[in-house]
C-alpha cells in the first residue's frame, strides 16, 4: 500500500512530543510527521503566538519543507491545533498545488460554529487560571504542580487559549477540497456535540464524524479508535492515489 505522512499539530499547551508514540503504534505505512509549533520544544527559543492565521502559515511552512513528494498526505490538528490546521489549509492553497488529500479535526467544533465565549486566558491569577483548565481534563493541575514545569509551560498555556479564545473566522471564497473526518471525544464536555455537523458546511468532499470513548483528552487514552481513524485516512489516500494512477495511464 502506498505510503501515507501524517502531519500532526498539538492541542493547547502541547507540543510535537504529544505525537511521537503515534509513530510505534499506528499502522505500517503511515508515516507520522509532528508539528512542534513556535515556543515549545526545540523552537523554546521563538516567540509564542496567539494569532491562528499567522500558526497556520507557519504550520504550512514546516510542511512544506517535510513533504516527500509524490506520497500523499494528511494533517490531524487537535483541539486548538484544529484552528490552525484549518488556518494551514489556506496558507498552503496559496503556496502550492501539493494539498493534503485529508483532513482530520478533533476535539472541537468547526471554527464557524456558534460556540460559547470563553476568555480564560484574560483571568490574571495563575492558581485560578490553572483551576479553570480542569474542565478540559488531562491533569493539568497536576503537571504544573512542579513549579519548573509551571514556569515554562504557563506562558504557552496562556498564549495558546488567547490563540483559541480569540479566533475569528474568515469566510473563504472557496470551501476546502479534500475529505474531512471529525472526531470527538463522548464525554468531552467543553464540546457542544448538538453543532458538530457545522463541518458539513466547510467541504463538499464529505466528512465522516468518529467518536471515541473518552473525554477531551481521547487522544491518550482511545488508542484503538485513533488507529481505527488513521488506518482509514491511510486507506482512503492509497486508494485515490490508485484511482489517479490509471486515470494518468
Amino acid at each position: 500500500m502506498t505510503a501515507t505522512q501524517l502531519f500532526c499539530v498539538p492541542h493547547a499547551g502541547g507540543s510535537a512530543t504529544a505525537f511521537y508514540k503515534w509513530r510505534r503504534l499506528l499502522p505500517a505505512g503511515i508515516d507520522v510527521q509532528p508539528i512542534e509549533l513556535p515556543g515549545r520544544g526545540p523552537r523554546l527559543g521563538e516567540p509564542l503566538t496567539t494569532d491562528a492565521v499567522a500558526a497556520g502559515a507557519d504550520v504550512a511552512e514546516h510542511i512544506l519543507g517535510l513533504r516527500r513528494p509524490g506520497v500523499p498526505y494528511a494533517i490531524w490538528g487537535h483541539s486548538m491545533g484544529t484552528l490552525i490546521t484549518y488556518e494551514a489549509y489556506y496558507a498552503l492553497r496559496e503556496r502550492t498545488d501539493d494539498l493534503p488529500g485529508h483532513l482530520v479535526f478533533s476535539g472541537r467544533q468547526a471554527p464557524h460554529a456558534d460556540r460559547e465565549t470563553t476568555e480564560l486566558h484574560k483571568i490574571a491569577d495563575d492558581d485560578a487560571f490553572i483551576a479553570a483548565l480542569e474542565v478540559y481534563g488531562g491533569g493539568t493541575r497536576e503537571a504544573l504542580a512542579d513549579p519548573g514545569l509551571r514556569e515554562l509551560f504557563l506562558p504557552v498555556l496562556r498564549a495558546d487559549f488567547a490563540l483559541s479564545e480569540t479566533y475569528a473566522w474568515t469566510p473563504r471564497a472557496a470551501d476546502v477540497h479534500c475529505p474531512m473526518t471529525i472526531v470527538n471525544g463522548r464525554r468531552d464536555a467543553t464540546v457542544d456535540h448538538t453543532r458538530l455537523s457545522a463541518w458539513d458546511e466547510l467541504t463538499t468532499a464529505g466528512v465522516d464524524y468518529r467518536t471515541a470513548d473518552g473525554d477531551h483528552f481521547f487522544l491518550y487514552t482511545d488508542q484503538p479508535l485513533v488507529n481505527s481513524v488513521a488506518a482509514d485516512v491511510h486507506a482512503r489516500l492509497a486508494t485515490a492515489a490508485t484511482e489517479r494512477t490509471v486515470r494518468d495511464h
